[in-house]
């Protein structure tokens, strides 16, 4: 069984946007995914910017060191039903195919880890195609209604030039069975 809630993030030179993010629960139907839930306690995966997920370059100095966004994004997770392996990936919108742009972005974890946390990845994740595993939630029987993991977001230091334009990405982070 999958969850998942993704995040637009917009990578634009000359100008800042904002995001939008969805959440997907273990009972919502119009993802195809129903069980019965009692009382409403049932697992979820949410992510959320807490600030616009943009990048703005003017100069090529610019592009040559790493610019990042301090928590720009929470996921919470709530598992009580099950444990779960939270994974992020990368989905390029329109027809990207300058390596350089595939491989720009990155998150790492920005606040400490919440008590209950399972094992964990601490370092820096750059984002692709592929699932990376962000972490391991064990199943809770705590009354914390959800935890919460902060995440930077990082655009890389560019060794090579990018050809100036518009580029948008969706995260989208995932919850499946171990």
């Amino acid at each position: 069984m999958k969850f998942f809630s993704a995040l637009l993030v917009v990578f634009i030179f000359f100008k800042a946007s904002d995001c939008q993010a969805q959440t997907y629960a273990a009972n919502d139907p119009s993802q195809g995914i129903s069980r019965p839930i009692g009382g409403g306690d049932y697992d979820y995966i949410s992510a959320d910017n807490t600030q616009p997920l943009s990048f703005a370059f003017e100069t090529v100095d610019d592009l040559m060191q790493d610019n990042i966004i301090p928590g720009a994004i929470d996921v919470q997770v709530n598992a009580k039903q099950e444990s779960y392996n939270v994974t992020a990936s990368i989905d390029f919108k329109g027809n990207v195919t300058d390596p350089a742009v595939l491989n720009c972005l990155a998150i790492k974890l920005a606040n400490n880890p919440p008590s209950g946390a399972g094992s964990l990845n601490t370092q820096v994740i750059t984002l692709s195609p592929n699932p990376a595993l962000l972490f391991y939630q064990p199943k809770t029987n705590s009354t914390i209604p959800f935890y919460t993991y902060s995440y930077s977001l990082i655009f890389k230091a560019q060794t090579t030039m990018i050809k100036p334009g518009n580029y948008s990405y969706n995260i989208t982070f995932t919850m499946t069975r171990p």
